[in-house]
């Protein structure tokens, strides 16, 4: 299993939702595997769901799970919000439940984001291609938005270019 990460604030992780965005915007998480170069990842703060070529929603991360759906394990990544508000143990059992109705066929480790409320928006990528790699991340320091919702209202309508890759 993956070992815990520190929490970036300044930092936005737009994830590829193109095939899965009905599942993923859907259930209120994100769920990749964890093999290869999808397993890596910089915990920040805030999530922007991206289908075409434009994010499409923001939130914030609340807690990042690697469940085994085989072997039912699941192991608390980063609990962002901390446990006196979300305890682990309902963490675990959360990202448990969206990896088995987001993909119940998987049979790989998963990475399970819970993400908290989200926010539309129309935070777009400047290349006239869709987005053809599963994360990028931007730095979002000079933006100083309070909440996910704040964030996604001072990004609608600005590009992905306006910010420096992280």
């Amino acid at each position: 299993m993956l070992s815990p990460t520190k929490l970036q604030p300044h930092l936005l992780t737009i994830v590829n939702c193109n095939r899965f965005h009905g599942e993923q915007d859907g259930y209120g998480a994100y769920a990749c595997p964890t093999t290869g170069s999808a397993g890596t990842f910089k915990n920040g703060l805030y999530m922007g769901l991206c289908w075409g070529r434009s994010v499409q929603r923001v939130a914030e991360v609340q807690a990042v799970v690697a469940v085994h759906p085989v072997t039912k394990q699941a192991k608390i990544l980063s609990n962002n919000v901390g446990a006196d508000i979300l305890s682990d143990t309902h963490l675990m059992e959360e990202a448990k439940k969206y990896l088995r109705s987001m993909f119940p066929a998987a049979k790989d480790e998963h990475m399970v984001f819970i993400l908290g409320k989200r926010s539309q928006t129309d935070f777009r990528n400047s290349s006239t291609e869709p987005m053809q790699y599963r994360k990028t991340y931007r730095n979002i320091s000079s933006v100083r938005a309070a909440d996910a919702q704040e964030l996604a209202h001072l990004l609608d309508g600005r590009t992905w270019d306006e910010f420096p890759r992280n």
